[in-house]
């Protein structure tokens, strides 16, 4: 496919650049080179005066009038990932799919690019949507020359899900290297912050009472935030050099976690704290004296490494890190539109655009942590993958609204499995087990995780289990163990919620909504 234009949006406004040598578009000082085939192309940006905001690049839609299209999410996926007709106001983040009953037909760009890149369609165009700017400044590249992204485009004569499957294998420079089984337990939905070094050891030995005898894999125990220091219901922030009083020492409790043969895994937010902090290491003030870091500061990156090896050093072989696309952004990824933010950013670092600092971010974060496997929850996919080992892919299930998991948990273990071993593993977030979700629906959220080959992590309080979830949870376990290949979503097209599943196990078929019997009588 030729584009067909591309335009560039400046201080002065949007202009069209025009292609005055083989792939090769320039307006004044502004040049937009493109390196290589129509399927796979490297977009590099150079300029020297100018300042840039975005970049359009424009193709002629030539897809079948009767596409679905489907598309990533920014972040983490809220329940909203489906396929539908065109819609010209739809943000697709990242890469989409466009699928006929004939073809699947693919657009996106390779993971970890140096630009926040998006795709919309409607019925003349195929647009893709490069923001370069410096938070909200355009950026002045001053003679550099941006290796913006590189753009994927694969036609395929297969279903929907295979076609997606192999495009996201194209758009990763390699696969995750990290493919363990993760399973255990959390205490999030059990305690909602409202933890404790006994709630934490009473877990452990829950998990392992369950745990198959025979087993070499170890279960993970992840303790969820109410550990640090200035904890509160009101704030979640830092610093992370200590505990308060609920647990006694960091360190010890990870000893005690391997003791009773556990791994263990530590939840933290690294960029609030109530720490005073310079000015310019500051990039948004916060009520009650809370800021949010500036990740683009050389002494704030340091000051996140020091905390992530402090936590590694306590013994903890997973962290997960939490809330940095909303606390950069100053909002969910739900919120989104191509603007991204919803609150003025200017960072410390003027020369970079905001995918190469949140870029670099990861980097930093990943080269502290060793060996320690790193867990991203609210991180940006596209970044995240290849350098984090697990993401949470899905915004939060629950413990008190089972509506809540059926939508956050179902469409995002469905529209994001593709992803599974191949960006990270895919982790659709916790199994919530309390007596406000009836176990009828919990036990198949329970059975549809436990046979995806995603990771496995529950959260109980194990004193409120009877004899029937314990078993239940046993053979879940079992079940998760032998898991090797990925479920598939074999009706992913036609429902958001997918009901039924090509598992390792045969096929599952799971109601997520169950009709009382009275309604029968009218059909």
């Amino acid at each position: 496919m030729s584009i067909a234009y591309i335009r560039v949006q400046t201080n002065e406004g949007w202009f069209e650049l025009k292609e005055e040598k083989a792939s090769c578009w320039i307006l004044q000082d502004i040049q937009v080179a493109l390196k290589g085939q129509s399927a796979e192309l490297e977009v590099e940006i150079s300029a020297q005066t100018s300042a840039i905001s975005r970049l359009q690049i424009g193709w002629v839609n030539r897809l079948p009038n009767q596409a679905n299209l489907m598309g990533d999410a920014f972040e983490r996926a809220y329940g909203d990932l489906a396929f539908a007709k065109i819609d010209s106001e739809k943000i697709f983040h990242w890469y989409f799919c466009a699928s006929t009953a004939e073809a699947s037909h693919c657009y996106g760009v390779k993971t970890r690019p140096n630009a926040l890149c998006a795709w919309t369609v409607c019925a003349q165009s195929i647009d893709l949507w490069l923001d370069i700017r410096n938070g909200s400044e355009p950026l002045v590249l001053a003679g550099r020359t941006l290796e913006a992204c590189t753009i994927v485009i694969s036609d395929y004569q297969k279903a929907s899900y295979e076609a997606v499957s192999d495009f996201c294998q194209k758009m990763v420079h390699q696969n995750v290297s990290y493919n363990e089984t993760i399973i255990g337990y959390n205490d999030w939905y059990q305690a909602y912050g409202n933890n404790s070094e006994q709630l934490i050891l009473e877990s452990t030995d829950f998990i392992k009472s369950i745990w198959p005898a025979s087993e070499q894999v170890k279960p993970w125990v992840v303790v969820d935030d109410g550990w640090q220091v200035a904890h509160s219901s009101q704030y979640n922030g830092g610093p992370w050099s200590d505990s308060n009083d609920k647990f006694v020492n960091m360190a010890d409790l990870a000893e005690k976690i391997h003791a009773r043969g556990a791994r263990t895994g530590i939840w933290f937010r690294p960029l609030l704290t109530k720490e005073a902090m310079p000015e310019a290491q500051i990039l948004h003030h916060q009520a009650n004296q809370e800021v949010i870091l500036d990740i683009s500061h050389p002494d704030v990156l340091e000051k996140v490494a020091k905390d992530v090896k402090r936590i590694s050093e306590w013994g903890y072989e997973l962290i997960k890190h939490d809330f940095t696309t909303y606390d950069i952004f100053g909002c969910w990824g739900r919120e989104m539109d191509l603007n991204y933010q919803q609150q003025v950013i200017h960072f410390y670092d003027k020369t970079k655009t905001t995918a190469e600092i949140i870029n670099h971010f990861y980097d930093v974060i990943k080269n502290a942590a060793g060996s320690t496997i790193i867990m991203g929850c609210n991180t940006i996919s596209h970044l995240s993958a290849e350098i984090f080992e697990i993401m949470r892919t899905g915004d939060d299930t629950s413990g008190k609204d089972f509506n809540r998991t059926r939508k956050m948990g179902v469409n995002t273990l469905a529209f994001r499995m593709p992803q599974h071993r191949i960006f990270y593993l895919s982790d659709a977030d916790c199994v919530g087990i309390t007596e406000d979700i009836s176990w009828q629906d919990n036990k198949k959220w329970l059975d549809c995780l436990s046979t995806s080959g995603t990771p496995l992590f529950i959260s109980c309080d194990p004193s409120k289990l009877d004899t029937q979830q314990i078993n239940d949870l046993k053979l879940a376990i079992e079940n998760a163990l032998k898991i090797s290949k990925s479920a598939i979503p074999l009706n992913w097209e036609a429902d958001r919620l997918p009901q039924v599943w090509s598992t390792e196990l045969g096929n599952q078929k799971f109601e997520w909504f169950e009709l009382p019997r009275a309604f029968f009588n009218y059909i």
